[in-house]
């Protein structure tokens, strides 16, 4: 039959602890990891968005069907009809 001291058993302690630590901080420092790749994922989707939204703009300023100066086609916001009298404030 085996016998131990106490120095055996104090030995096991110490050994058992550091394997049980090392394997606590290993899974809090995967956990770590993966949080910090879906943030950068986000990240980059975000910034994809914003490019394609940026392109679209970009687009559609370069778009040949931009309305006129007045921002209305045919650059009058009556349509033929005419303007409305001015209004003098006192």
């Amino acid at each position: 039959m085996f016998r131990f001291t106490i120095r055996d058993v104090l030995w096991l302690t110490a050994v058992v602890g550091m394997a049980v630590g090392w394997w606590i901080d290993d899974g809090f420092l995967r956990r770590s990891l993966e949080v910090q790749v879906r943030e950068q994922e986000k990240n980059v989707e975000n910034a994809l968005i914003l490019l394609e939204q940026r392109r679209r703009v970009q687009q559609a300023a370069n778009s040949p069907t931009m309305p006129s100066p007045g921002g209305f086609p045919g650059g009058s916001p009556f349509n033929g009809f005419p303007p409305p009298a001015s209004v003098s404030h006192p």
